[in-house]
């Protein structure tokens, strides 16, 4: 899910229309023009850069735990890492 949920958002940036923008745009009825604004553009672009790379670090976390079978430390992973 963490790997998804990076893809989701990462390309959501490549394709210009990132995540935290759509979502804004939504919560106030789609009326604003935000993805004209480039001030706002690059913020809402800074904003799911940084939920991709909390997903990525997520997903590279649990991934080495994992091959290295360390079911422990796993788990406290998971529990740590929760979804924010």
């Amino acid at each position: 899910m963490a790997f998804a949920g990076f893809l989701a958002t990462f390309g959501s940036v490549l394709f210009r229309r990132p995540l935290t923008g759509v979502a804004w745009n939504l919560l106030h009825g789609g009326t604003h023009a935000w993805r004209e604004d480039r001030q706002v553009l690059r913020a809402h672009d800074i904003a799911t850069l940084a939920a991709a790379l909390v997903l990525g670090s997520r997903f590279v976390v649990k991934q080495w735990l994992y091959v290295h079978d360390a079911t422990g430390w796993l788990a406290v992973a998971k529990i740590a890492m929760g979804t924010p």
